[in-house]
């Protein structure tokens, strides 16, 4: 076993990092300036999306207790905000959603559309949801928030009428869907403004990240060449 092993094939300490580190600064403050710069450019250029949106208000189906056997249950919700939400995003619905209209869009399309363009959120303190649907196209969240009341209407009943089926009629107070406030063809554009804050976070752990990391890199590259040029300098040194 040789004494004389190279140094450069021992084992570095921490000390050896932060001495990397140190001697390769410049690199480091060099790389992230530049990625930080770049991508923080590039995120306030990005422009902002225009959409068209449609909003409509329904009253949820729900049950109220006469006689009142416990009074934080007196009213019952039949579709709860989670519930709605499983059924808008199940297949049966979106395969079933646009059938026999004039839109043409397939069940894909129209699960893309509920996932990313339809909005549902529960009014505090009533029993109201609020519908929103965006597009790009100026008369589709109308359309589209036509037909999802349209579907829903029934399946919101349905649902009543099996909860209500072992009542007596004198014993509760029935509330069927309603739409309250019926969608109407947008007249204005929404600006969709992406995230730039979560943006400029991300860019600034990715940018500290690779420039953490760039001093090791060049050190690495340095030590490659210098074994490639040492077996020469060996030559010529006998």
């Amino acid at each position: 076993m040789r004494d004389d092993q190279p140094f450069l094939d021992a084992e570095i300490d921490l000390n050896d990092y932060l001495d990397i580190i140190l001697q390769k600064k410049w690199i480091m403050i060099t790389v992230f300036l530049v990625l930080f710069l770049y991508g923080t450019l590039i995120n306030l250029l990005t422009p902002s999306e225009k959409y068209y949106q449609a909003t409509a208000i329904f009253e949820n189906p729900r049950v109220e207790y006469l006689p009142d056997p416990n009074p934080q249950m007196r009213i019952r919700e039949v579709l709860n905000l989670e519930n709605t939400i499983v059924i808008f995003r199940s297949v049966p619905f979106a395969k079933t959603l646009f059938k026999g209209t004039k839109l043409k869009i397939s069940q894909n399309e129209a699960q893309r559309i509920i996932q990313n363009h339809v909005r549902l959120k529960k009014i505090f303190g009533t029993y109201f949801f609020e519908l929103e649907v965006s597009s790009k196209d100026k008369e589709r969240p109308l359309a589209i928030a036509q037909e999802i009341l349209k579907k829903l209407e029934p399946i919101a009943n349905d649902a009543l009428k099996k909860y209500t089926s072992n009542f007596e009629a004198q014993d509760i107070i029935v509330t069927n869907f309603r739409i309250f406030y019926p969608p109407v063809m947008p007249d204005r554009v929404t600006k969709v403004v992406p995230n730039k804050k979560l943006r400029t976070i991300l860019l600034l752990l990715m940018s500290g990240f690779l420039a953490l990391w760039s001093p090791f890199i060049a050190e690495f590259f340095d030590r490659r060449k210098h074994r490639q040029i040492r077996p020469f300098l060996e030559t010529i040194d006998k």
